[in-house]
């Protein structure tokens, strides 16, 4: 493997998962201002219901980041593994 498709491949495995942590951070960091800001989803005072609310929409925004990123990537070319010839 040549240092461009290695470059490549270990670009397709982190950039996803990079995406989907900096959405979920920022979404962390816009409902702690929307709430009350002080409470951890863990948190014994938080409600069960808060906390579920919290991990729903931070995970479908990791989710989605992580399905752009990935379309995203297939488009380019030279990552797309269907476009590849066989090493």
């Amino acid at each position: 493997m040549n240092s461009k498709a290695l470059g490549l491949a270990v670009a397709a495995a982190l950039l996803p998962t990079l995406a989907a942590k900096a959405a979920r951070s920022a979404a962390d960091r816009g409902l702690s201002k929307l709430g009350d800001g002080e409470q951890h989803p863990a948190h014994p005072d938080t409600s069960f219901k808060d906390a579920a609310r919290w991990a729903i929409v931070t995970g479908a925004i990791g989710a989605v980041a992580r399905l752009a990123t990935q379309r995203w990537m297939a488009r380019q070319p030279g990552i797309n593994k269907a476009e590849q010839p066989e090493l």
